[in-house]
């Protein structure tokens, strides 16, 4: 512990500082309030000191409107008093959060760990007099916040572990509010899932963060569904519909975007991949796969299905557009967590190997244009360059 200020007097006021406001040991209250105790064994002063202040905030990078989540400042070579009797004193921190979206939830400022509550997010887009209103689909107002927190002894620059690394620095951390109106399903896999990264290697969804590259394949031409008009019934994507596979080029993508969420149902396809009902697959139509529901000629096509709308016996497609057969296709009900992400250029991405679209809500291609003005996040931006 050799970066502390060896003072009593600011030992005195960082474990008093909401009745001590200057560095002197003038009464008899140091031993009490430095070590909890009026007597018996003595304390040395390297018990309540610190090294370092870690440069990230332990805490969720996602949370849902109207609930509490918890953040914490981390430390490095910590005394064995220090938490208990430095730590604890919300006057030796500062917190700072966005104007927009969060509130603390303590009947005071946080200490070292903080509790906030994001505020409830509107899913009324247009207020109609008289009339139904228009709502917002979930995670259409989901709201990106920054939070801050910095150690510094009853807000004094020269306080007693001054010359602790990153003392007196804002340490910036970076979470997003869900929106979790549920106007549309969600389009999800389970945290455990795995997607394909662009080095193709593979890691879990909840492993993953915003800016990660992931696998992607540029489709071939397509025609349109007024061309190819046998097709399963409402396919989001049915503006993608091919009668020759064609060539396709593997490229990457970059994440723009995680949604955390809930579900009660969802889908458990060849044993493995647990997707909500929503979200679309490519998938190969087999030549007469239809022709005993349709009455129509129907030919081998490509298009994008959504799960719900998937049989045994269709295609699915690997990164090498090796075929992958659905044997079983199963609905399940069960509340499970569930992941999304939204990924930017070809919105298409690998989970579990098979080649899956971007998300499922809307009938076109996500419009990034929103997205690219951002910063891409990472889940622990570090530490400010500004002190307190």
């Amino acid at each position: 512990m050799a970066k502390t200020d060896l003072s009593l007097g600011k030992l005195r006021r960082a474990t008093d500082p909401a009745n001590i406001a200057s560095d002197s040991t003038a009464d008899s209250t140091l031993r009490g309030n430095a070590a909890g105790v009026d007597s018996g064994n003595n304390f040395k002063i390297s018990e309540f000191a610190v090294d370092e202040v870690s440069a990230s905030l332990s805490g969720s990078r996602f949370m849902d409107e109207g609930t509490a989540e918890t953040y914490k400042m981390e430390f490095k070579s910590v005394g064995s008093r220090f938490l208990a009797r430095i730590a604890r004193h919300h006057e030796n921190f500062v917190w700072h959060t966005s104007a927009v979206g969060i509130n603390s939830s303590s009947t005071q400022q946080p200490n070292y760990t903080g509790s906030f509550t994001a505020a409830a997010i509107s899913n009324i887009t247009t207020a109609v007099a008289g009339g139904q209103d228009s709502m917002s689909a979930a995670h259409a107002g989901d709201v990106r916040i920054s939070m801050s927190a910095a150690y510094v002894d009853d807000r004094v620059a020269a306080g007693f572990n001054a010359s602790a690394t990153n003392y007196n620095k804002k340490i910036l951390h970076l979470t997003q509010v869900e929106d979790t109106y549920n106007g549309t399903a969600i389009t999800c896999f389970t945290p455990d899932t795995k997607l394909t990264l662009a080095d193709g290697t593979q890691r879990e969804i909840q492993d993953l963060s915003i800016g990660d590259e992931l696998l992607s394949l540029k489709m071939p031409n397509a025609q349109t569904e007024e061309e190819h008009p046998v097709i399963a019934s409402d396919v989001a994507y049915a503006d993608y519909c091919i009668v020759e596979l064609g060539e396709s080029e593997l490229v990457s993508a970059k994440i723009i975007n995680m949604f955390f969420d809930f579900t009660d149902t969802y889908f458990l396809i060849n044993g493995e991949i647990k997707v909500t009902g929503e979200h679309p697959f490519f998938v190969k139509i087999p030549d007469g796969f239809y022709l005993s529901t349709t009455g129509q000629n129907s030919e081998e096509f490509w298009a994008w299905e959504y799960v719900r709308n998937l049989e045994v016996g269709q295609i699915m497609y690997d990164k090498d557009m090796n075929e992958v057969p659905i044997d079983s296709i199963e609905e399940i009900e069960k509340e499970i967590e569930i992941v999304n992400i939204d990924v930017d250029t070809n919105n298409t991405y690998f989970a579990e190997g098979i080649l899956v679209h971007n998300k499922g809500s809307s009938t076109s291609p996500v419009d990034n244009s929103g997205h690219n003005s951002l910063t891409h996040a990472i889940e622990n931006p570090g530490t400010g360059s500004a002190e307190i």
